[in-house]
């Protein structure tokens, strides 16, 4: 992932294999903020990340997206379920 970011170039990032797949997308997401804000590429960073409906945890992400807090979240990459 970092050899991709290295050059600007954001990836699309399959969560359904993860357990907690909000972990994994906030993780992502501060490590991308980070790099950034730093200003170590020549364009902002952008990821997609992907999350079937029938994962067992699709409603954390559901809530994720809905709750105040995190809406005001920079994100760096979108989320799609």
């Amino acid at each position: 992932m970092h050899a991709y970011h290295s050059h600007s170039i954001g990836l699309g990032i399959p969560l359904d294999d993860y357990s907690n797949p909000l972990a994994i997308a906030l993780q992502i997401n501060s490590e991308v903020l980070r790099a950034n804000d730093m200003g170590m590429h020549e364009r902002r960073i952008g990821n997609m990340a992907t999350l079937s409906v029938y994962h067992p945890r699709v409603v954390d992400i559901i809530i994720a997206k809905m709750n105040t807090d995190l809406a005001e979240t920079d994100w760096a990459f979108q989320l799609f379920n």
